[in-house]
């Protein structure tokens, strides 16, 4: 009901006036509409950090077939292969005749058909005693004491192999302690405490310590490394589990914090070259040179903020870039110099179109992290290049015995006169500073830094090929091309 009050008030208001009150209430509408629709879109596994073991399972529809079922002709019959030493052979003779009852025992066979199944054997615990033995020594008096075997220590309780199922179920599999307490007792016959389920893992952890800091140590001094956290329960409470990967393996460390203390913890002084990471402001810190954005938690969130905002372009486009990147990354390998560094020109054209784009509402926050992190959205696209460039060096260097690293003095003095000289007659261009409101048309290329890139424009990239390696092959060949004249041989006069 609408109070008598607002009756008369809006009787009072003249045309326009209406007008412009539908058009606020039209838009109040509109934004309540919007805010009841996010709340009522899902949250999963693609578009959020939600676990797949939490999403809405749809039920599949049953397909009808469109062919029988059994092989198709022509189809090549595969059975389990015969076992040609079993362990157990069960000889089946026929005693009578079904028909006439006669004695059929000592009638030779006519044909014999093999079968073979596979069983387990009975599942009993094997237990083991030791006894060891104390005596005196005669000799000295001393008391001697019999070593025991390896995996059957003192204090133990359960054999190597046993503790090595049970940690395999656990770690594996994640069977947990209690259902381990189960399956050992119904299966294995073995009485079996969840005390001693947590006993048998925490002396597998100790036994593989060394073997996981050695892991750890080939991952941190990696070149190119990633981390990533994410929640994990410990005595009840909320801990961390952190991961750092590489070409070398993965270390897992599970901490009570998500700061910048366990990267410094585990890092020591090593720093990578590449630090790949989500947006996390402990990971935007660690120790690296170069810095790349995690494009699959991007492609992530841009999903989430789709299922969200539907007609937003703008995140439809961002997403499908991303992806289109990665493509490109993967077929490296497949392409040529030429047309690997064209198209990445292009992806860089279209992200600095994409961050030009001006909207409000929900998805500002990732433009503006676009923006904000742009050098390291794409710099998977040309690590490549530099690190090979790097270790081809190293080898070269390598292969010197005694490499000259530094020119003679004189000569170094001349070339830093003749550079500033160089450089207080001829400057190098620069451009203004970069706006992201504005479209560059015309871009300067200054002739003695980057002259390659005019003349292969002037001319084509064949003439500039060509020219390179005519360059370069001269330069070579210059030992060979210019001789020295001998000295003349030494004359000594003898007096």
């Amino acid at each position: 009901m609408i109070p008598e009050l607002v009756k008369l008030k809006l009787e009072g208001l003249s045309r326009d006036e209406l007008i412009e009150l539908i058009y606020e209430l039209l838009g109040k509408v509109h934004d309540l509409e919007e805010k009841l629709r996010l709340k009522q879109t899902p949250t999963t596994s693609k578009n959020s950090s939600q676990p797949p073991a939490r999403d809405f399972k749809v039920e599949k529809k049953k397909r009808k077939r469109s062919r029988k079922k059994g092989a198709k002709p022509g189809h090549e019959k595969h059975e389990r292969a015969l076992v040609e030493n079993p362990n157990k052979v069960i000889e089946v003779y026929v005693d009578n005749c079904s028909n006439c009852h006669l004695n059929l025992l000592e009638q030779v066979p006519v044909r014999t058909v093999r079968r073979q199944v596979s069983e387990l054997p009975e599942m009993e615990p094997v237990v083991i005693e030791t006894r060891q033995h104390e005596v005196i020594c005669p000799c000295c008096g001393e008391r001697q004491v019999g070593q025991l075997p390896a995996g059957l220590e003192a204090g133990r309780y359960f054999g190597p192999r046993l503790e090595a199922l049970v940690t395999i179920l656990h770690h594996e599999h994640h069977i947990g302690f209690k259902r381990l307490v189960q399956i050992c007792g119904e299966i294995f016959h073995l009485p079996l405490s969840e005390g001693g389920a947590v006993a048998m893992v925490q002396r597998a952890g100790q036994a593989v310590q060394a073997e996981a800091e050695a892991i750890g140590k080939r991952v941190r001094q990696s070149a190119i490394l990633g981390s990533d956290e994410t929640s994990a329960r410990v005595l009840g409470k909320n801990w961390w589990q952190w991961v750092f990967v590489s070409d070398q393996g993965e270390y897992h460390l599970i901490m009570p914090s998500r700061g910048y203390d366990v990267i410094e913890t585990f890092m020591h002084e090593c720093e990578a070259e590449v630090w790949v990471s989500d947006c996390w402001k402990a990971q935007l810190h660690a120790p690296a040179r170069l810095r790349q954005i995690c494009l699959a938690h991007q492609i992530r969130n841009l999903q989430g903020l789709i299922d969200r905002r539907p007609q937003l372009r703008w995140a439809r486009e961002m997403q499908a870039l991303f992806r289109k990147a990665i493509r490109l990354g993967n077929r490296r390998e497949q392409m040529t110099e030429t047309g690997y560094q064209r198209q990445v020109l292009i992806l860089q054209q279209e992200l600095g179109r994409l961050l030009q784009r001006r909207f409000r509402g929900l998805g500002t926050n990732l433009l503006e992290r676009y923006r904000k992190y742009r050098d390291s959205l794409f710099v998977f696209l040309h690590i490549g290049l530099p690190l090979a460039l790097l270790a081809g060096m190293w080898v070269h260097v390598q292969r010197l015995g005694q490499p000259a690293t530094v020119m003679p003095r004189r000569l170094a003095l001349g070339a830093a006169a003749l550079l500033l000289a160089l450089a207080f007659l001829l400057p190098v261009k620069s451009e203004l500073p970069w706006d992201p409101g504005a479209v560059p048309q015309t871009v300067s290329i200054d002739w003695f830094m980057l002259f390659l890139h005019p003349l292969m424009y002037a001319t084509s990239p064949a003439a500039l090929w060509a020219l390179v390696l005519g360059t370069t092959l001269l330069l070579a060949g210059l030992p060979w091309l210019t001789r020295r004249q001998p000295l003349p041989a030494a004359v000594i006069a003898w007096r």
